[in-house]
């Protein structure tokens, strides 16, 4: 019969998830802050939407993630 075990990440692991995590909020800063202005100066306002969607669609992800892994250990 099998136990459940809890694996402890390693430092490693932690550091890159870490480093991930620093690396997506810079690329959802910039969309916001770059791409969609930008796009909306082009008179591109359907592109600048969409930019705006697929960041909240990741931010929200990111916050589920995280709070679904919290709950898990």
């Amino acid at each position: 019969m099998r136990t459940a075990t809890t694996v402890r990440p390693t430092w490693l692991h932690t550091g890159a998830v870490q480093v991930g995590a620093s690396i997506r909020g810079v690329v959802y800063g910039f969309a916001l802050l770059v791409a969609v202005p930008q796009a909306w100066t082009a008179g591109k306002p359907l592109v600048a939407f969409l930019i705006g969607l697929v960041v909240l669609f990741g931010i929200i992800v990111e916050a589920v993630t995280h709070i679904h892994g919290d709950h898990r250990a």
